[in-house]
């Protein structure tokens, strides 16, 4: 057997019916499961038969297979994916499972859209006024979307529905009933604090009278809630919603200090009307309905996979589980079949698939084993029904026996990069027992880690500055290091941020499809066709064909053509003489699907494979078809197999179902095609990998913490809200706020894993970026909605703000940037040399100088204002003044005013308000990732009435008449000191608005979208953003050649134009206050001093 180190030893050589190795990352883990294997055959004596592996991917089992057989040649040792295993156990079973012999497997994509179908089928056959209500008022889409997840999830379990509607009603009383002890408790509390004479104040008293009064009635009244309200308890019911009205309709917070506790905890009831649970139960109707929809479309999906023959991958877990678990011979057969399980990333099970693992463990003898390895930190995959809490509660079952192994050394990364991981560590989970197994010559003096945060300007997109600045840094690694940079995103939303930055720098790089690309329903039914060309008679391709968008054929129709022989002979049968009795526009869609199936194999027999997909999508129009532009990986797919020789169909579709399984992430075509380049993908998958340089951009993306109107919870069944048609809102009920919480907690959990695992891909290097103007004050992590507001807590220097600093530790140092990427702001500089009138002699001398001198520090315009403000003045403008916002929309107040602040920086003369509404609104509300008709409407009403008023202002005619206009444009200018002063100050902006005049003199308007009440309160904003318009007034004169002697803030507030001195001795005075705080170094650090001698 190999070296191992210590714990490995331990983990492979270790006894007992239960051993849980936990591996971290880089730990070695699937050395252990191979040489685990070897040792029960070698030293054990166990028969390789006797041997079961069980994994998530058929990559990770084709590796391990792979290592298994060079140690001890080709054995009889069994590896499988858990669903492959599942469809073994039923497929030997099928009279017993209920299912075809000879049943074809149902893709997710396929069974997804199926069962979508049958949902809204039965939802609208039941005739449950309360489903349908409540669809209405979510919007049916919606619904059905959350319908959807909600079946799919209950399929992930062993629950039967009956089950789980016990559960949820059981959950659901138990929580009423401990929500009334609570309140009671209160009640208690609260009488005590009265009879003591704690609370002095007379309105607090009058109100826990009032309280006490009305909890003191409710209570004579004997009311118990009922499954829902009967007509003969209308009047007892309706003087218990009238005293429990009257009890929280008097809870407050402005109450004294003695009581504040228990008026705080009663506002949870008051807040959303909670209190309303303890009348009567809500949604009662609505649950039974429910889950009476579900029995109808669980019916009727499992009857269309019988007739057709079909199984998909829920039904392959759920039936081996029900075959285990029901009959005792068939669990002892597979037990005694495989008496030593080993199963990989167990932290990734669901429970279902423990379930299995312990039906298995039940039937096998006392000498059986079951030896699981994983890492409860790298569990990321709750999406797909993952839960690692399996995986905790095994360890606490072993606790600190010799049935629990941890392994900790980290073979992949160097050593002051894990010394940081284990930092991190302590912070996110609690402990950090992370030890390098790497020597110290791999270890370097400059910093391993790194934080990139962009300068940001003034409407500026945060993610393009962000996107820009890591290719910079990724060109100063320079090309020889590129192939071993990876980019890896939390999402692909902003992919095409990354790919251009890197286009404009001329980075080569390559982005990973990944399984996701490969699963989106546009590309599948693109695979469908393939597959139908390759084999005609393949039933599922023919199926997903026939019901894709590329024919879009009725249901109706689809029994038409296979009521008489089968779906394949039917549409055969069609093919040749088109002799079928359907619906016209039926027989239009047969029509169709043949006429693309024919085209498809005429061009096939004269074309490569690229050129053949090509022009089928692109010539033919079946992309748009798809309504799915994207299909340049899958021709670069069939460009690549050409070009290794491979030109059938078959290996076309070999590697594509390889890329739907996840098979990609190893395989030799994309290294090859990725050798030299940047790698971008996503955190999932990189799951595994390992690459010298990591990049974790977006650290400023924000996750969701909550949950749908529907949602299913493992531990309450059925959570939801019900719109309450009093009070015309979505209410929660008590399970759906428990839920809330318990979502909330496990989203926190897996976000720490998930930045886990983007750490530790590194080896050499880590890279974080992310866009923000300042880090959060909020008290922990678990309060974050973003892991840039985590660095703080994970980083304490760095509570302080974001600063260019070396943060040291004794193993480990990170290194913070604070600056614009050079290649936009050199862009910038050559947009404002491009103007018209750059005759200034000085002007190209300021232009020029900026573009050589990027080591010295860049201060923004926004920066200095603030600098400028006194400390009081700014308290006092922070405290009265707000920005504009509409109550009913969900946009943060700032984008509200930057919605309207696009729309008038841009409104140019010639533009009418259609045009402001069509064109500049879109714009706007495209910038904060807002696209949908509603979005565009409810924008409008809020900001038309505001746009209307400046068209018609006097400020906008003279923006008419103007000779030369320009908005948004960027400056760039030195303070304080030529080329080759080392002590000037260079300063750049975003001017919203300047123009020239028919006089020659130049007009600058900033737009302010704040709110104030008095003409006090406006004279602090116009002496707040004084010095901003003072610096613009100098770089239009010193950059364009202008002079200008208008200079003012438009506020949208009022529609009033308000001018601030902009002549030259309001401006010197300005500059010899920057120039006194730049020279008593207030703002220059010595470590800036330092940098500028550079």
């Amino acid at each position: 057997m190999e070296k191992l180190t210590e714990s490995q030893r331990l983990a492979v050589e270790a006894k007992g019916s239960r051993i849980l190795v936990s591996a971290g990352a880089g730990a070695g883990k699937t050395r252990v499961l191979t040489a685990r294997v070897q040792h029960l055959i070698d030293h054990i004596g166990i028969a390789p038969e006797r041997i079961l592996a069980l994994t998530f991917s058929d990559q990770a089992a084709n590796e391990m297979k792979e290592r298994i057989d060079r140690k001890l040649g080709k054995t009889d040792v069994t590896v499988l994916t858990f669903h492959r295993f599942c469809g073994r156990i039923v497929r030997d079973n099928p009279l017993l499972a209920d299912v075809d012999p000879a049943f074809a497997m149902l893709d997710e994509s396929t069974s997804h859209s199926f069962l979508r179908e049958t949902i809204e089928r039965e939802l609208y056959s039941g005739n449950s006024d309360e489903l349908i209500h409540w669809v209405e008022q979510c919007g049916p889409k919606t619904a059905l979307d959350l319908f959807l997840a909600f079946y799919e999830h209950w399929r992930e379990t062993s629950y039967s529905l009956d089950a789980l509607q016990a559960k949820t009603e059981a959950r659901l009383a138990d929580e009423v009933r401990k929500c009334q002890e609570e309140i009671q408790t209160i009640m208690r509390q609260l009488h005590t604090i009265s009879e003591g004479s704690a609370v002095k104040a007379s309105g607090t008293l009058a109100r826990m009278e009032k309280i006490l009064a009305a909890w003191q009635v409710y209570t004579r009244l004997g009311w118990q809630r009922p499954h829902s309200r009967a007509s003969k308890e209308e009047t007892v019911c309706l003087q218990a919603e009238k005293c429990l009205h009257s009890l929280f309709g008097e809870v407050t917070r402005n109450v004294s200090k003695e009581v504040k506790d228990c008026f705080g905890k009663l506002s949870v009831w008051k807040k959303d009307q909670l209190w309303r649970e303890l009348l009567t139960d809500q949604t009662a109707r609505f649950r039974e309905s429910l889950f009476a929809w579900m029995e109808r479309t669980d019916q009727a999906y499992r009857m269309l996979k019988e007739i057709y023959g079909w199984c998909d991958f829920a039904d392959l877990q759920r039936k081996a589980y029900m075959l285990l678990h029901d009959h005792k011979e068939l669990r002892e057969k597979y037990g005694m079949m495989y008496t030593h399980v080993l199963v990989d990333e167990y932290q990734d099970t669901s429970p279902i698939q423990q379930q299995i693992l312990e039906q298995l463990e039940a039937g096998s003898d006392s000498t059986a084993s079951l030896f699981m390895v994983g890492d409860a930190r790298q569990s990321i995959y709750r999406f797909r029904g993952a839960d690692v809490s399996g995986f905790e509660q095994m360890r606490k079952q072993l606790g600190d026996s010799d049935a629990y192994i941890s392994m900790r050394e980290n073979f992949r990364s160097a050593p002051s990069l894990v010394a940081f991981f284990a930092e991190m560590t302590r912070q996110l989970f609690g402990d950090g027992e992370i030890v390098s197994g790497l020597s110290e010559s791999r270890s370097s003096n400059q910093p391993v880690v790194e934080v990139l945060i962009p300068a940001l300007e003034e409407d500026c997109d945060p993610r393009e500055a962000e996107a820009r600045l890591v290719a910079q840094r990724i060109n100063e690694l320079g090309p020889a290091l590129w192939g071993d940079v990876a980019i890896l995103l939390q999402t692909r939303t902003h992919l095409a941020k990354y790919q251009q930055a890197l286009e404009e720098l001329e980075i080569p790089y390559v982005v990973h499809a990944g399984n996701g690309y490969w699963k989106r329903q546009a590309v599948h039914d693109l695979y469908h066709l393939v597959r139908l060309v390759e084999n005609v008679e393949d039933d599922i391709a023919l199926l997903g064909f026939l019901r894709g968008p590329l024919v879009g054929l009725s249901e109706h129709g689809l029994w038409r053509v296979a009521e008489q022989a089968g779906l394949r002979q039917g549409f055969l049968n069609f093919m040749e003489n088109e002799d079928i009795s359907c619906s016209a526009e039926d027989r239009k869609c047969l029509r169709e699907a043949k006429r693309i199936l024919l085209r498809a194999r005429s061009l096939h027999k004269v074309a490569g494979l690229a050129d053949w997909l090509h022009m089928l999508l692109y010539e033919e129009g079946l992309a748009e078809q798809l309504g799915f532009p994207d299909f340049a990986p899958v021709i670069t797919l069939a460009d690549e197999l050409e070009k290794r020789g491979e030109f059938h169909l078959s290996d076309l579709l070999l590697w594509w179902q390889r890329l739907r399984e996840g098979d990609d992430k190893e395989d030799t075509q994309q290294k090859e095609n990725a050798h030299g380049k940047v790698k971008i993908m996503t955190i999932h998958a990189a799951k595994g990998l390992e690459f010298p340089i990591v990049f974790v951009p977006d650290l400023s993306h924000r996750y969701t913490k909550g949950i749908g109107r529907l949602h299913f919870s493992r531990d309450w069944g059925l959570a939801n809200q019900h719109y309450h048609q009093d009070v015309k809102e979505w209410l929660p009920t008590l399970g759906y706020i428990r839920a809330c919480e318990d979502e909330r907690k496990a989203v926190i959990d897996e976000q720490k894993r998930l930045l886990y695992v983007a750490m530790t891909r590194a080896q050499e290097q880590l890279i974080f970026s992310g866009a923000a103007a300042s880090f959060t004050d909020k008290p922990s992590i678990e309060e974050c909605s973003n892991w840039f507001d985590w660095l703080p807590f994970l980083v304490p220097e760095l509570r302080k703000g974001a600063s260019d600093q070396v943060i040291r530790r004794p193993d480990w140092s990170l290194q913070v940037r604070v600056g614009m990427s050079h290649e936009p702001f050199l862009r910038a500089t050559q947009k404002v040399t491009a103007m018209e009138k750059l005759d200034s002699p000085t002007s190209e001398k300021h232009v020029t100088a900026r573009k050589n001198r990027f080591s010295q520090r860049i201060w923004s315009v926004s920066e200095w204002v603030e600098l400028l403000a006194d400390e009081q003045k700014k308290q006092k403008r922070n405290e009265s003044v707000s920005y504009w916002r509409h109550e009913s929309n969900r946009l943060q107040a700032y984008e509200w005013g930057h919605v309207l602040h696009r729309i008038l920086e841009h409104l140019q003369g010639d533009h009418d308000l259609d045009y402001a509404c069509e064109h500049l609104l879109k714009m706007a509300l495209a910038s904060i990732g807002l696209t949908s008709r509603e979005a565009h409407e409810t924008a409008w009403e809020h900001v038309k009435n505001d746009v209307a008023t400046y068209m018609k202002s006097e400020l906008h005619k003279e923006c008419r008449r103007a000779k030369t206009l320009h908005s948004e444009m960027p400056f760039a200018i030195r303070l304080f000191g030529d080329d080759q002063d080392k002590g000037s100050l260079l300063l750049n902006g975003v001017m919203d608005k300047v123009w020239v005049r028919p006089d020659g003199k130049a007009t600058i308007v900033d737009f302010k979208t704040h709110k104030y009440k008095n003409a006090a309160q406006a004279k602090r904003i116009v002496e707040t953003y004084t010095p901003q318009l003072q610096l613009y007034a100098h770089a239009v004169e010193q950059l364009l050649g202008w002079r200008v002697d208008r200079a003012g803030l438009y506020m949208t507030a009022t529609g009033s134009y308000m001018e601030v001195p902009c002549d030259l001795r309001a401006r010197g005075v300005l500059f010899e206050k920057m120039h006194e705080i730049w020279t008593k170094a207030a703002i220059v650090p010595e470590s800036e001093k330092r940098l500028f001698s550079l």
